[in-house]
């Protein structure tokens, strides 16, 4: 099994007045689509870490969803800034399965496929001036990755076969102007048990290389669809 990863889909299919061409993505979803058939197997598992369909609503969702559902492969949802659609776990569940869409969504848990344990949370944006809310939101997200680490370390306990854990987060864990963050440092803190960490939100950004390093032993790697020009980046 092969693991591959892209965010920031930003799909539109029901909702074309939010197209991403206006932005220079000119018909990104064939590109994405592509590379993905091209590389991606029945066997292999994708993780898309948020912002995936511009829809306010599950119901205005099923086109995006239904273009990710179709492709090739198990697929792994995480929740983006962008994603009103996303509802209660129970009832996307349903709609998936009603579907019979190779999906699985993450939310502050952690998963097994195979020999690799998959987990990870939204995570918020950072500056060293947060606001009363905006400080609460990224409290919270802290304690929700504390949740994470309880939940792997369960299933590590559990597996003795795991080879790597791979964590999902949307909201970039440093950026640039903020290259230490209270959440780097949590992940940091739990460097014997994770070993890769995705995120996308980011945009237009000069200095790719800042984002996609090494820190402590753990591998981070920033995969919004335009930055990585919309092919998927295998990450195991």
């Amino acid at each position: 099994m092969a693991i591959f990863s892209i965010s920031d889909l930003h799909l539109s299919f029901n909702n074309p007045e939010k197209s991403m061409n206006k932005f220079g993505w000119n018909n990104h979803e064939d590109i994405i689509k592509e590379s993905w058939i091209k590389n991606v197997t029945d066997n292999d598992l994708v993780l898309l870490p948020g912002d995936l369909s511009w829809a306010l609503k599950l119901s205005d969702a099923d086109k995006d969803l239904s273009f990710i559902g179709n492709l090739p492969g198990k697929k792994v949802l995480l929740k983006g800034n962008h994603d009103y659609w996303w509802a209660s776990l129970k009832k996307i569940n349903h709609y998936f399965r009603e579907k019979n869409f190779d999906i699985e969504l993450i939310q502050y848990n952690a998963m097994v496929f195979e020999d690799y344990i998959i987990s990870g949370v939204r995570g918020w944006e950072f500056n060293d001036n947060l606001d009363d809310d905006a400080q609460k939101k990224y409290n919270k997200e802290l304690v929700r990755f504390d949740l994470c680490v309880l939940s792997i370390r369960k299933l590590l306990n559990e597996y003795k076969n795991i080879k790597k854990v791979v964590f999902m987060m949307h909201y970039p864990p440093f950026t640039a102007e903020f290259p230490s963050t209270p959440f780097l440092d949590r992940i940091i803190e739990q460097k014997d048990i994770i070993d890769f960490v995705v995120f996308g939100h980011l945009h237009k950004i000069k200095n790719k290389k800042f984002y996609n390093k090494k820190i402590e032993g753990i591998e981070f790697k920033l995969i919004s669809a335009d930055i990585v020009n919309f092919n998927l980046v295998k990450i195991i």
